[in-house]
């Protein structure tokens, strides 16, 4: 019970790329099945949790073939309940174009449904919307707010997307070491691009501070 609570665990805490590891020694196989017919029983009975982890399980390959045609209906199945991590999900189908045809304008929809929700990466995504106008007129007062909501949730996409907008002056004062915190707590998350951004702006900090040093 316990295994296939972690199961649960991990694909549901991340849409865009959940990281599922099954390699966990013996009779790994037996509680994975043992948690897919759990998933499955619970979605055939409607649950929405259960229809988000089934679909996650499509995705991702775990258990059973690849199949996102069954993904995106599992995920459609808990978006109708107002399930927002499966609107979120259905959102990114719809912009990436997977078994479906592309469309953005759809895809802003189901996020802002999610977002409404408090859901964190579809703040995040409805930040990106606004602020390159994706479907809609861009909005870089409304981006930078959708950003700093999910920052708050500690989003590290959205904290990434702040310390840009702080470091490059976008709807906010220009401010380096706003910037510097804000890449800093994404790339704690694992967050590459900050991680990168982070090390660049530490180099910039060295030599500020190696110039100062020579002035004296």
């Amino acid at each position: 019970m316990l295994f296939i609570k972690f199961i649960y665990r991990v694909l549901f805490r991340n849409r865009q790329h959940p990281q599922i590891t099954t390699d966990n020694g013996i009779g790994v196989s037996k509680d994975i099945e043992k948690a897919f017919e759990n998933y499955q029983f619970a979605a055939n009975q409607k649950d929405a949790k259960a229809q988000f982890t089934l679909a996650q399980f499509f995705e991702k390959g775990v258990h059973v073939s690849q199949n996102n045609k069954m993904a995106f209906e599992l995920y459609l199945q808990a978006s109708k309940q107002g399930y927002s991590l499966a609107q979120n999900n259905i959102g990114t189908f719809y912009e990436d174009g997977i078994v479906v045809s592309k469309d953005v304008k759809k895809a802003f929809e189901y996020y802002e449904c999610a977002a409404k929700q408090w859901n964190a990466t579809a703040q995040c995504n409805l930040g990106r919307f606004y602020e390159y106008g994706i479907s809609i007129p861009t909005d870089i007062k409304k981006a930078f707010e959708y950003y700093q909501y999910a920052a708050d949730k500690y989003h590290a996409g959205a904290q990434n997307n702040l310390g840009r907008c702080y470091e490059n002056g976008i709807y906010t004062p220009k401010d380096i070491k706003k910037a510097f915190e804000f890449y800093k707590k994404s790339a704690n998350q694992g967050h590459k691009i900050a991680n990168e951004n982070l090390k660049r702006l530490g180099l910039f900090f060295d030599a500020v501070s190696k110039g100062k040093k020579n002035e004296v």
